[in-house]
């Protein structure tokens, strides 16, 4: 074998794995790029269950927001049962129950979302 051709095996081996490399930190990235994605979304979901905790708590006597806030969380929800607990907790909130119990159904409702 010549020199030449072993150069040429040489260089495309050097090729193949480089490209086998490149292959693989383009899954790499994508993976923890959906994970980010995840986490994210995650993080909007505990911001807005937060945010409407407090709002209920500190204003108790605003129905109508707080109505349309439950609302906007169940575009959020990705199960079946998150967007069961948000109705019963809309439910509270038109029956007028105690802001309490509302913030307590939805205390809950951020425990199973996170």
């Amino acid at each position: 074998m010549t020199n030449t051709a072993k150069l040429s095996v040489s260089f495309s081996v050097a090729a193949a794995f480089l490209l086998a490399v490149g292959a693989a930190s383009v899954l790499l990235i994508d993976h923890v790029n959906r994970i980010l994605d995840k986490v994210g979304f995650d993080n909007l979901q505990t911001t807005q269950i937060a945010d409407t905790i407090t709002d209920l708590r500190l204003h108790p006597g605003r129905g109508r927001q707080d109505q349309a806030r439950i609302d906007d969380l169940k575009r959020l929800a990705r199960t079946n049962f998150e967007t069961d607990h948000l109705t019963r907790a809309r439910k509270s909130v038109e029956s007028s129950s105690s802001s309490q119990a509302i913030a307590e159904s939805f205390s809950n409702t951020h425990a199973l979302f996170t």
